[in-house]
């Protein structure tokens, strides 16, 4: 009997590397059909192709988290009783070692990114993966090591035995709703991070979901009586409590991030004092509310991921300096009108791209429009004075310059550095 791996993305490459080094018997499939996959695994891609004649010898499938629910492959599959599980399940079941696994709506990676940091700088061994990096099964190791996963509602459809350690879910907004289908439907694809924890488990849960029923495992609410924050000090429960001369992330939601990351790590045995250290050094991540520098006395903050108003709102919200807000990219069908200025207001909007009219339309009176990129850029920096902020946060996806977000982000570094700062 064999494995079929469905979708070959990150995941299901993943899997096929393992399965294949372990000299398992496996079949695979992808809607997309053969591709220039990588060298080390192609031939045994192309050899291992699936055909419906096989479907007799497969005994289980493993499926990629883009393969929609209503997949052929997949429905066959479950009127046939053949089991389906996702990669993480499939990791899972080989990991030797604690698994701390994180999954909301927003914050999930920079939570991640910041715990793998804090238990590292702790001095434990930890690897970072999931739905950011590398998929679980790449980074399996022999040795026993703390795995820090990011899970998304797709990874978990199709898990059955996976049971983290530490499970935390950070918050749960209006997100996939075409896979889906309901807000009750995704929240309900969350919460089964928490249904085969134990007594011996931690869930950590956004206080918001209080009365709802999870797991088995021990709970800690946040922010809760004696777990939350005031200024630089955060409050951990029974684990105690640190407090920082600065902090390094903006924004109230990034000490939430923070207090979640701290509780995760110190129910690991992380004292709090080491926390407070290694937070210290760790720098957030790259095109989310990132500081790029200050030229002039005018700093430049690059938001490129925020690509939707929703991501936006919590970048004006973290804003304290005024600030000239650049918005715009491809449309998605975005609704400016969605974003609240009432409490941080920008000095100035500059709207580019496809998106730059609508913007005029919906935010009358607020916006100038500079169809070109770098030339926004310039434009929003000439608007700014000494002391206020250039925010790149641009509520709409990047494909109309660029080939994704991560593109417009360096971008908007590069036009940083040529600035002529030295003058």
């Amino acid at each position: 009997m064999a494995d079929l791996i469905l979708g070959l993305g990150r995941s299901g490459i993943a899997v096929a590397r393992h399965l294949n080094q372990r000299g398992g018997r496996w079949f695979c499939y992808d809607d997309k059909g053969l591709q220039p996959w990588p060298d080390d695994i192609r031939n045994e891609l192309e050899k291992n192709w699936f055909d419906v004649a096989m479907w007799s010898d497969v005994d289980r499938l493993v499926v990629s988290p883009g393969v929609p629910m209503e997949h052929p492959m997949l429905l066959h599959a479950r009127e046939n009783h053949v089991p389906v599980i996702s990669e993480i399940e499939y990791a899972f079941n080989q990991a030797e070692g604690p698994v701390i696994a994180v999954t909301g709506s927003n914050g999930k990676s920079t939570t991640v990114t910041l715990i793998h940091h804090l238990l590292r700088d702790g001095g434990l061994n930890a690897v970072l993966c999931g739905n950011i990096g590398d998929a679980f099964t790449a980074q399996l190791r022999n040795e026993s090591c703390i795995y820090v996963v990011e899970v998304s509602s797709f990874q978990l459809e199709h898990i059955v035995e996976f049971r983290p350690k530490v499970a935390l879910l950070l918050n749960v907004s209006a997100d996939h709703l075409d896979r889906h289908h309901s807000l009750k439907a995704y929240e309900d694809a969350k919460f089964r991070i928490f249904e085969n924890q134990s007594p011996d488990d931690l869930a950590i849960i956004d206080t918001t979901f209080r009365g709802r029923s999870h797991g088995q495992g021990q709970t800690i609410w946040v922010p809760d009586l004696g777990v939350g924050w005031h200024d630089n000090r955060f409050e951990l429960g029974s684990f105690g409590s640190f407090e920082m001369n600065s902090v390094p992330l903006l924004g109230d939601h990034n000490r939430l991030n923070i207090l979640f990351a701290s509780l995760a790590v110190a129910s690991l045995g992380v004292p709090t004092s080491q926390i407070a250290h290694s937070l210290a050094s760790f720098k957030g991540l790259e095109h989310r509310l990132e500081t790029v520098g200050t030229c002039h006395g005018v700093t430049w903050i690059n938001d490129s991921k925020a690509t939707n108003p929703a991501s936006t709102q919590v970048a004006i919200d973290a804003m304290v300096n005024p600030y000239v807000l650049i918005l715009g990219g491809s449309d998605k069908d975005t609704d400016f009108r969605l974003l609240n200025f009432d409490v941080h207001p920008p000095k100035h909007i500059v709207a580019y791209g496809d998106t730059g009219p609508k913007a005029l339309e919906q935010l009358p009176g607020k916006v100038r429009f500079v169809a070109d990129f770098s030339e926004a850029c310039a434009a929003a920096h000439a608007l700014a004075s000494h002391g206020e902020v250039v925010l790149l946060s641009p509520a709409c996806a990047s494909f109309d310059q660029f080939n994704n977000y991560t593109e417009r982000g360096k971008r908007f570094k590069q036009l940083f550095q040529l600035l002529e700062c030295s003058s």
